[in-house]
């Protein structure tokens, strides 16, 4: 495993690349795998923020300390988590690793995924998912539910400070008819359309 991990870690810096791995294992390699890429990361800091680990189902295995541990240098190190969000037997702890500054992000495998006959490929869907499955369910969560699709870019910070459109950023946006933020990630209403670069797409 290490062998393996070393060589594609040797690649990504030679070629000045970001890391995102799809971690399925169980324990307890799954847990050797996180915490040799912890140990490589941390021995590399030009990849920190820039390393990612999708799925890493191992993390709704271990006892809620160790949990918490490997959250900390998650966040410590830059390594963020991409989740499915799956919904059955075991729940990914992601409020836990938000919590302790994990950068979390939603993501779906494909759109004939061959895991799961669920999902349409849909991000917006995914942030929904969450504010159900975690119980999300004020205006303020809600809202916060969106930056897991949104590459954590929201139109409010926080603290409610404006940071988003602002002069320079890239247009690209999705139009819908709601109110708000949560409103759009809790009713899911149709998009009435989608603009890349600034030309509509749809």
């Amino acid at each position: 495993m290490e062998k393996s991990l070393d060589i594609m870690f040797g690649v990504v810096l030679d070629y000045n690349k970001g890391i995102d791995i799809h971690l399925h294992e169980d324990l307890p390699s799954g847990k050797a795998v996180m915490e040799h890429m912890i140990k490589r990361v941390k021995e590399n800091p030009v990849l920190q923020g820039k390393t990612f680990i999708t799925h890493a189902y191992a993390l709704a295995m271990l006892p809620s300390q160790e949990l918490k541990n490997i959250a900390d240098q998650f966040a410590k190190y830059g390594i963020g988590i991409i989740s499915s969000v799956p919904i059955g037997k075991q729940v990914m702890p992601l409020p836990t690793l938000i919590e302790h500054g994990v950068k979390v992000l939603t993501g779906t495998d494909n759109l004939m995924d061959n895991f799961s006959p669920f999902g349409t490929g849909d991000m917006l869907q995914k942030a929904n998912l969450c504010a159900q499955l975690y119980d999300w369910t004020d205006e303020y969560r809600l809202n916060r539910a969106l930056k897991m699709v949104t590459q954590h870019l929201l139109p409010l910070d926080d603290e409610g400070k404006q940071v988003w459109p602002f002069v320079g950023a890239d247009a690209d946006f999705i139009l819908l008819n709601a109110s708000c933020s949560a409103e759009a990630v809790a009713r899911l209403p149709k998009r009435e359309a989608v603009y890349y670069k600034g030309k509509a797409i749809t």
